[in-house]
């Protein structure tokens, strides 16, 4: 696989005008400048003209805390999202065919990759060590070493399948956002940038490219053992349900508050503050875990502290967190420095620049989880989860200033 350029048969289907466009401008650079190009051919944003690095303006955007579930930019269909991305990257790639051998390149195979890259992914999976080129081993191996391989970056990178696609193209990218909106080695026939190539590669995927494609992993020798290794689940049964999208049904995942916190609220906003207007995975959850807070308020289901502490609680970040009470809150973290840091300085309460998700954003009054980034069911971009008292119950909200922050220790 080479991992800095695609494939001439996707140029030639898609981008074969921008191509045209692209090879004009490189010939009209004076040879001095392609030369001194040629010795350093690392792309270095420019000074004057590099993008403004932004925690809800790079590719975090896309980012769905949920985990394989999509909003937006993700895989729209129920299905595993590691099949589906495989099926679109074989199809791009070969067209699915595994016996597929560049030209110009050692890129081959049904993934295309190259030698040197496929000696080294293989450590994943020491069967294919066998076959000293992807396009000789079996088409099952393949699949097999590419599954496990896209599962790792998958978990890495907590869900997000817009930096799945990026570190197939330019996984620069992923470590340094102000690389995203400049084209990767254009002397080497790129014409998109790593942004626009993941977008497009998202749209692929949800437009079926390659959905009749055969994944058969699941056949190679030993795979649910090396894939178990690697981090990865039970075979390739996992799926990407857009059901959390549509109403916060993903409910509790152990230790990770803000896929609970999102799991239980609702991603969009205008819902009302009585128990039916709240998701069913928070009318379940919040009684068995936060019983004493249903008691004590007289209108639970919108309670901001009852939302944060049913999540601190169900995720398992701390079971005794209190129940409700914003005071009492405050207070119970202040108590317990072991279990929790906190944060009362003008850099964490006026900025979310040092903030992380599953933060608790807390005052006097009120409080809430910053989750980082996300697109809501309705399309809008949102970075936190609330309830209101007496306003609405949880639901996707955005950050504002004047809280400090209180941060769950490992």
């Amino acid at each position: 696989m080479n991992r800095f350029k695609i494939t001439n048969r996707t140029l030639t289907k898609i981008w074969r005008g921008c191509i045209l466009i692209a090879l004009t401008v490189i010939l009209a650079v004076p040879q001095p400048l392609l030369a001194q190009a040629a010795t350093n051919p690392t792309p270095t944003p420019p000074a004057a003209t590099a993008p403004k690095v932004d925690y809800t303006d790079n590719d975090i955007n896309y980012y769905d805390p949920r985990g394989n579930n999509v909003c937006g930019a993700f895989i729209k269909t129920d299905g595993d999202v590691i099949t589906k991305f495989l099926q679109a990257l074989a199809d791009q790639e070969s067209g699915g065919n595994p016996k597929d051998a560049a030209s110009g390149s050692t890129a081959s195979g049904k993934y295309q990759y190259t030698d040197d890259t496929w000696k080294a992914v293989t450590d994943l999976y020491p069967p294919a060590k066998a076959y000293a080129r992807s396009k000789d081993a079996p088409e099952e191996m393949q699949d097999a070493v590419a599954y496990i391989e896209y599962t790792g970056k998958f978990k890495k990178f907590n869900g997000d399948l817009f930096k799945l696609a990026v570190s197939h193209y330019y996984p620069a990218a992923n470590d340094n956002p102000s690389l995203l909106d400049i084209v990767p080695f254009p002397g080497a026939g790129n014409v998109l940038t790593p942004r626009q190539y993941a977008n497009a590669f998202i749209q692929r995927i949800n437009s079926g490219a390659g959905k009749n494609i055969p994944i058969k992993a699941a056949q190679a020798p030993d795979f649910q053992t090396y894939l178990a290794k690697n981090g990865g689940g039970s075979g390739t049964g996992g799926t990407g349900s857009s059901s959390a999208c549509a109403g916060g049904s993903g409910g509790v995942v152990a230790g990770d508050i803000v896929k609970t916190a999102l799991g239980l609220a609702w991603p969009n906003s205008g819902h009302g503050k009585d128990k039916s207007d709240a998701t069913p995975a928070y009318q379940t959850t919040m009684p068995k875990v936060n019983p004493a807070a249903g008691a004590a308020s007289n209108d639970p289901w919108s309670d901001c502290g009852v939302f944060v502490s049913t999540v601190i609680r169900s995720s398992g970040a701390d079971a005794n967190y209190q129940s409700r009470g914003t005071a009492s809150q405050i207070s119970y973290i202040r108590s317990h420095p072991e279990k929790f840091d906190y944060y009362t300085s003008s850099d964490y309460t006026n900025s979310t620049a040092k903030l992380q998700p599953g933060d608790i954003m807390i005052r006097d009054g009120h409080t809430y989880i910053f989750t980082g980034p996300y697109k809501g069911s309705d399309g809008k971009l949102y970075n936190s989860a609330a309830g209101s008292w007496h306003d609405h119950v949880p639901q996707a909200t955005n950050w504002y200033a004047g809280f400090n922050v209180a941060r769950a220790k490992k």
